[in-house]
């Protein structure tokens, strides 16, 4: 996947009917001047489905700041609000890193899935939310930025 594709996805929300996209910019938008700028770090690996069956590979997010499920949890119930149906799993904070399309290339991501979880933590501060539109096309997902919002609120991290 090209570095330009990496995000952490709070929240997946489909198709979203141009005539709402207004109540959405304006929940991200609440939601980022609650929150101040999070001192996070990438760590560990994994796969989807299963870490030996993987056709996605991703790193960890995380860190010991609770801001930061605080303001997962946060945009997924303003979204709830909005009637947006909630999350088909548990929040699981991770960047896709590579995708495999065909079962030849599990075995190239098993490694790959290796090699990244050997690598130490990366701090990482998270300081903007960003609303994205995702466009499925034959050579993997692109993604448009619609939104930016600075993370400027109270709840900011104690580093």
């Amino acid at each position: 996947m090209p570095a330009e594709s990496f995000h952490l996805n709070l929240r997946f929300l489909g198709g979203v009917p141009e005539k709402r996209l207004d109540e959405v910019r304006a929940a991200v938008r609440g939601v980022a001047e609650e929150f101040g700028p999070l001192e996070l770090e990438v760590h560990g690996a994994g796969g989807f489905p299963s870490a030996r069956h993987a056709t996605v590979v991703w790193a960890g997010v995380g860190g010991r700041e609770p801001a930061f499920g605080e303001l997962a949890a946060t945009l997924g119930r303003r979204l709830d609000r909005l009637g947006f149906p909630p999350a088909a799993h548990d929040f699981n904070a991770h960047v896709a890193l590579g995708r495999a399309r065909y079962p030849y290339g599990v075995t190239t991501l098993a490694g790959t899935l290796w090699r990244v979880s050997c690598i130490p933590p990366v701090p990482w501060r998270a300081d903007e939310l960003v609303l994205f539109r995702s466009r499925l096309s034959t050579s993997g997902p692109r993604y448009e930025a619609l939104v930016r919002f600075a993370l400027a609120g109270a709840k900011a991290s104690a580093a």
